[in-house]
């Protein structure tokens, strides 16, 4: 996709100490783009004859072993391009076995170990998280979102009865959260 980038996570993979990379602004949803035009005129080569050329996408990702941070200047929930980026993202995580913290248009800097509380009652959710990823709002009232793997505090949430893949403030002040 862009020649720019490519050297650029060349450069970054002879750099194993690296630990945070900030792509945002050359991993775009443009190149996302270019990416999918590039996938798309490989499998219309690969119809027409018997090439084993790669896609860009499974390529794209770089060995780099110390990485815990990365952001990059596109969003997960762009309806659009979702599926090159998760990808890459997926590929990525793969050659990058500490990564604790994915960035989407969200600066690496900004990604510090974070506490959350409830908005409305002050519960303390989490205390000193370091393991989540920085999503775009879903709600226009929301600047962000946070999703982790990680356990809450002991008895700050709760399962939602009706959608038990979604967590409630114990106090349940506050809908969903």
């Amino acid at each position: 996709p862009d020649v720019m980038l490519q050297a650029l996570l060349d450069a970054a993979e002879a750099l194993p100490s690296l630990t945070k990379l900030d792509l945002r602004g050359v991993l775009t949803e443009r190149t996302l783009a270019g990416m999918r035009l590039q996938r798309e005129a490989l499998l219309l080569e690969r119809r027409n004859s018997s090439s084993r050329r790669r896609s860009s996408l499974s390529t794209m990702a770089r060995k780099l072993p110390a990485l815990t941070q990365l952001s990059v200047g596109f969003r997960l929930r762009s309806h659009s391009l979702a599926q090159e980026g998760a990808q890459f993202i997926n590929a990525q995580f793969k050659l990058a076995p500490n990564m604790r913290a994915l960035g989407c248009m969200v600066s690496v800097h900004d990604m510090a170990p974070i506490d959350v509380y409830c908005r409305v009652c002050g519960t303390c959710f989490y205390r000193s998280l370091s393991a989540y990823i920085v999503h775009p709002p879903r709600r226009e009232d929301v600047y962000y979102e946070i999703h982790t793997d990680a356990p809450p505090l002991d008895g700050a949430l709760t399962e939602d009865p009706h959608q038990p893949a979604r967590l409630l403030c114990a106090r349940r002040c506050q809908g969903q959260f």
